[in-house]
């Protein structure tokens, strides 16, 4: 819902503007929420319950890393296992030689 002009002072916040990312925290179109999602600007966010960096196909256009939505990109193949790599990759480990 939107409401009244929310900051006469700046003329591309109103209650008919888009909303905009940006690191001033002005909340464009007035309904009471800054960067709100979807907003100009945005970047596409993957889920990533596992915190290893790579996320899942689940996503929202975000202004900035929020909650679960910290990946930017969705290359993980099992987000329930962080040492799970993904698709495609996989990782050479140095064999040691056991001294006798």
């Amino acid at each position: 819902m939107r409401g009244e002009d929310c900051h006469d002072d700046i003329a591309a916040a109103n209650p008919d503007a888009a909303e905009e990312c940006d690191a001033d925290d002005i909340d464009h179109d007035c309904d009471g929420d800054v960067n709100d999602p979807s907003a100009l600007g945005c970047v596409t966010f993957y889920t990533d319950v596992d915190k290893d960096s790579y996320g899942t196909t689940t996503s929202q256009c975000l202004c900035e890393a929020e909650g679960t939505y910290s990946s930017t990109n969705n290359d993980d193949c099992d987000d329930n296992q962080s040492g799970d790599q993904p698709r495609g990759y996989r990782r050479r480990g140095r064999r040691r030689r056991l001294q006798l």
